[in-house]
């Protein structure tokens, strides 16, 4: 008879199986950073958006919320184009999210008001399109590493809790 290895082999499944479920239920979201648009044209707008986008996709590497980054790099502007998504609505930035296999997406929009510049970054769920939405406003000079950091880091906190 064969019962022994049959018992050895549900107890197996037994253990295992509850371990390997729990695995595909609780598997890290993948987040696509795709950038902050310069809504004021201003050349050297775009330029901080660009050292900002850089500052986000740092600062989520030590955010306590786990992410795994996505490792392929989409500028924002041509997504929106090549999808008509001019106005960036949820439902279509989630149809965008789904095509570059993102859990997540994280996008927004920099424009220079005053001596400050204005930020509003997206963090969009791409399953059913639910978004959080965090403005800030953070001084145009001295823009420094730290302040980058600083600014995308405090960003980060609000839209991700």
């Amino acid at each position: 008879m064969h019962y022994p290895k049959l018992i050895l082999l549900s107890l197996i499944a037994v253990f295992l199986l509850p371990l390997a479920t729990s695995t595909v239920a609780h598997a890290t979201p993948t987040l696509v950073i795709l950038g902050l648009e310069a809504s004021d044209g201003n050349p050297t707008t775009s330029e901080v958006g660009k050292k900002l986008h850089g500052a986000l996709k740092g600062a989520i590497k030590s955010h306590k919320k786990v992410f795994k980054l996505s490792r392929n790099e989409y500028d924002l502007v041509e997504l929106k184009l090549v999808f008509d998504c001019s106005s960036a609505a949820n439902p279509c930035m989630a149809e965008i999210g789904e095509e570059v296999n993102g859990d997540y997406l994280l996008f927004g929009s920099i424009h220079r008001q005053g001596a400050n510049y204005r930020v509003t970054i997206k963090l969009l769920k791409t399953k059913g399109a639910k978004v959080t939405v965090v403005r800030s406003f953070f001084p145009a000079s001295p823009m420094t590493s730290q302040s980058l950091h600083r600014t995308a880091t405090m960003l980060l906190n609000k839209a991700l809790g």
